[in-house]
């Protein structure tokens, strides 16, 4: 009896250790998975005060100051992580279902889920607000907006269902606007496939962006979502590397992220009965 037990417990962990070296890219929900990254828990919370609990996006300016959007106004933020108080509102539009925010130098762009791009130029003084018309309609709700500051442009991911037939209903769409010729591209850069998904998972679900970042070090392309909680790394080329869960008390309605020079990943979260926050994860090693 006791050679027959040995001889199972043999046999199951070798059936364990090869399931576990099966495990393909992105159908993890560990840290050691996480690209680099302990998304179970934060290095730092950061509470919103009660302007920005329903805080829809954010990017960094410096090492204290963050400008940040939320839904309900068009206004631009401009928050001090360090105080924790907002040190300035630069007022660029009317009310409107605002939902991210990417900046370029003294230049900030705001982006609205109608598809429309609000251009605020010298932010920081005397400003000037422009309008960037898209092809893009209410019907494709855009969520997300970062600046990919290699292609000298902004991506836009989408929310909404895609107006193309060849693109299955149930995937999502970024787009690209050139800063450089002023022309947004209807070829999408990047189709985030819900079957992909669902594969790595190997678990039924629902996806759909509402931030997205570009890694300054590695080049990949990070996409969360509220609609199903999870954060998506992209390679530059549209391969899909990781899958990363995000749970836990602290990502209450992640809307937003951006991804600092040295690696840090600011992800900010709407309020619903609490108050809004930002988190910080720092990289567990050096890229």
């Amino acid at each position: 009896m006791k050679h027959f037990l040995h001889i199972v417990i043999i046999i199951f962990s070798i059936a364990c250790n090869r399931k576990n070296e099966a495990r393909q890219p992105g159908e993890h929900v560990s840290a050691k998975d996480s690209a680099g990254y302990k998304f179970e828990q934060p290095d730092k919370v950061f509470e919103m005060p009660r302007e920005l609990k329903e805080i829809s996006g954010i990017d960094k300016i410096d090492d204290t100051h963050f400008a940040c959007i939320e839904d309900e106004h068009g206004i631009l933020y401009i928050y001090d992580l360090k105080n924790q108080s907002i040190t300035k509102k630069i007022k660029f539009s009317n009310r409107g279902d605002f939902e991210d925010v990417a900046l370029s130098g003294d230049i900030a762009y705001a982006l609205r889920s109608d598809g429309t791009i609000f251009r605020i130029d010298n932010y920081n003084a005397t400003f000037v607000t422009s309008v960037i018309n898209t092809s893009l309609k209410s019907r494709a709700n855009t969520e997300g907006l970062c600046l990919d500051k290699v292609n000298h442009r902004l991506l836009i991911a989408c929310k909404g269902e895609s107006a193309t037939k060849e693109i299955p209903k149930h995937d999502r769409i970024v787009y690209s606007y050139d800063l450089a010729t002023s022309k947004f591209d209807d070829k999408p850069v990047l189709v985030i496939s819900q079957k992909e998904i669902e594969a790595k998972l190997d678990a039924r679900t629902d996806f759909a962006p509402s931030a997205i970042a570009v890694h300054p070090i590695t080049g990949d392309i990070y996409i969360i979502g509220t609609v199903g909680k999870l954060l998506l790394v992209f390679s530059s080329t549209g391969e899909l590397k990781n899958i990363q869960r995000l749970e836990g008390k602290y990502f209450i309605q992640p809307e937003g992220i951006c991804i600092t020079a040295n690696g840090n990943i600011y992800i900010s979260n709407e309020g619903r009965i609490g108050k809004g926050n930002i988190l910080l994860f720092k990289p567990l090693s050096r890229f």
